[in-house]
């Protein structure tokens, strides 16, 4: 796990002024990697690669980057574990290459060598490289930038027509150059929609992401130009034929078993996450029968007994003999912290305050490397309000539609009876087309696309525009809104899940909260032989209206305590937020709110807003998407 950065092009810049820039990026990315740091120059001073290390895998010099082959034509720079180093390892010496490290960045880098950019279909495990070529496949010099299938570890680029900057962090990229730190007036509606930004943009105007499953090859001829190759698609059909459930069961515990397996390959201190929940304590329980010693399981616990799940990680951790340990968050500690956290998110979201106090648990007891559960949920349908609700929503909502009258009945129903500010988004959803984005922006989303007009200000509502669809991510092999019965509609949820909000939330998350921490977390449940067997299956191998995340829990049982098993309810990952925003932070939150700029809000709906959330009528994430924006703002993390 490291923190990589580069330049790429023709630049004004002499050697000495290149190696500062990169130096000063080092510099802001070094809680990335606090163990060693290394810059190289290409002799013509047209490519510079930067690297802060933290150790992991051959935690020798003999690992460091940046790392170049025998002849140094070839140079790379890398974040991230490919776990299936040690077999490429052994084919590429068949093939007569001679590693002079034990590291995972050498496979790579032998493997472009041999296999050009495709090596990256051979890759198992999460990454973002980058790789100077001064020419050996095509004797053009280039520069290959590459991101893991699901987007595990992050990769930012600004371009223009002279260079092009990169770095695993967006405060690194103005670090390299002039970059202008002017936001983006749409990324202000996507953040509102959603509580995050959605890949391949940024809050920033000239600062983007490498997409998943994709690698860019960057050539300089007159100028910078950048062609982008997608190398992966999710799977757009379920296998009917897939044996009976004994044998599903079977092939599911095998693949789990294995990706936990692989994932514990390292050569420094390794633990886990353990919340209590089905998939934490399935990671923790296989990894702990993979190693001879009691491992490192790490939870938090809150004074407010609503949220606290001790007694299950508890539970779980006697049972397979783990060293756990916990911590117990103040609202005055996040108080302390939150300014800190804000500005390791990098830019807005609202997620992530509990991930850094997790990392900082794991860190503190000593580890270098966490497991995590994370994506548990996405695969075998543990999201009620996306699985369950959106197939039923669809097929509901399509018979009204075609009743005289049926969908004005429904609204009206849903007007008299519910409550309006719990039930706008849906409401707002079903004013137009009935369709899978339509639900998806409902269920998932934060604010419905009439709240966030209503929010935001004139000016930047005409800037942004009202498309909130074009922010849903989809796959380009599978039609979101062509979907015909509730097993389609299972399928496209986990990918919809997957490509958004796993992605551009739960995954970007926990890597800025980590690595604030100099922590690796990996995520075995996103292993992609995993992920492609479980996708393909009829979701009533994987899902029951009651038990959610069935399949898993049944591949596992004599692993997981019956009561954890037999859990009707699961919180989730959360944090007794409502609560300190109404003690505890109630001061920086009003002040944020009281302060946010009237360019971008409407002043009059959001003090609507907050105090609506003062009478307990909207969720505490909404206001916390506000002040966050503000903060940002009034830091001037964000110019206009």
């Amino acid at each position: 796990m490291c923190g990589i950065a580069g330049v790429f092009g023709q630049t004004a810049k002499k050697p000495e002024a290149m190696t500062e820039s990169l130096e000063r990026t080092l510099y802001v990315l070094r809680h990335r990697g606090p163990d060693a740091t290394g810059i190289y120059l290409s002799p013509n001073s047209k490519a510079g690669l930067a690297s802060c290390r933290l150790s992991i895998r051959d935690l020798s010099p003999n690992g460091n980057m940046p790392m170049g082959n025998s002849d140094n034509k070839i140079w790379i720079v890398h974040n991230g574990e490919i776990y299936n180093a040690n077999e490429l390892r052994s084919t590429l010496q068949s093939a007569g290459y001679r590693f002079k490290s034990n590291s995972d960045t050498e496979v790579i880098l032998a493997g472009y060598e041999y296999w050009g950019p495709g090596v990256v279909n051979r890759l198992r495990g999460m990454f973002a490289f980058a790789i100077y070529d001064e020419g050996i496949h095509d004797n053009d010099g280039k520069l290959i930038l590459a991101r893991d299938k699901f987007g595990i570890k992050p990769l930012y680029y600004t371009i223009n027509n002279e260079a092009l900057c990169f770095s695993s962090e967006i405060k690194g990229i103005f670090e390299l150059n002039d970059s202008s730190n002017r936001v983006r007036p749409e990324s202000f509606l996507n953040f509102l929609a959603f509580g995050s930004v959605s890949c391949p943009w940024t809050i920033y105007e000239t600062v983007q992401q490498i997409e998943p499953a994709t690698y860019s090859v960057v050539r300089l001829n007159d100028r910078v130009t950048m062609e982008t190759v997608s190398y992966w698609q999710f799977p757009n059909k379920l296998n009917r034929i897939v044996g009976n459930r004994k044998n599903v069961i079977s092939a599911v515990r095998e693949k789990v078993e294995e990706a936990v397996k692989l994932n514990c390959i390292s050569d420094a201190p390794i633990g886990s996450f353990l919340s209590g929940g089905i998939d934490s304590s399935i990671v923790s329980s296989v990894m702990q029968k993979n190693l001879s010693i009691p491992i490192n399981t790490c939870s938090l616990k809150f004074d407010d007994k609503k949220y606290s799940e001790d007694k299950y990680s508890k539970e779980l951790a006697n049972k397979i003999g783990s060293k756990h340990h916990e911590y117990i968050v103040s609202g005055k500690e996040v108080v302390d912290k939150i300014e800190d956290i804000l500005y390791y998110l990098d830019q807005p979201s609202i997620d992530g305050v509990n991930s850094y106090f997790v990392s900082k648990v794991a860190k503190d007891t000593g580890l270098t490397v966490s497991l995590s559960g994370l994506g548990g949920d996405e695969l075998f349908g543990g999201y009620a309000n996306v699985f369950r609700d959106i197939p039923i929503l669809l097929s509901m909502l399509g018979v009204f539609s075609k009743i005289p009258y049926g969908m004005p009945l429904v609204r009206n129903i849903i007007w008299k009876y519910f409550n309006p500010n719990r039930w706008g988004k849906f409401l707002d959803s079903i004013k137009g087309e009935i369709n899978f984005s339509s639900l998806y922006l409902a269920r998932r989303g934060l604010f419905s696309k009439e709240q966030v007009g209503n929010i935001l200000s004139y000016d930047i509502n005409e800037k942004a525009g009202y498309d909130f669809k074009k922010y849903i991510r989809k796959p380009r092999n599978i039609d979101f809104d062509n979907v015909k019965n509730n097993q389609d509609a299972f399928l496209v949820c986990s990918i919809a899940d997957l490509l958004n909000f796993t992605c551009n939330q739960l995954l970007r998350d926990t890597d800025v909260m980590s690595m604030a921490h100099s922590l690796e977390v990996r995520v075995p449940l996103l292993d992609d032989q995993l992920v492609e067997y479980v996708l393909t299956l009829p979701c009533h191998y994987k899902h029951a209206f009651i038990k959610k995340k069935k399949l898993l829990i049944d591949s596992f049982p004599d692993l997981l305590p019956d009561k954890i098993k037999n859990r009707v309810v699961k919180k989730g990952f959360v944090m007794p937020m409502d609560s300190w925003m109404r003690n505890e932070l109630y001061e920086f939150v009003e002040t944020m709110i009281m302060e946010a700029d009237r360019y971008i809000f409407n002043k009059k709906s959001l003090n609507e807003l907050w105090s609506n959330f003062i009478a307990g009528n909207v969720h505490w994430s909404r206001i916390w998407a506000v002040v966050v924006v503000s903060y940002y703002v009034n830091k001037k993390f964000v110019t206009f």
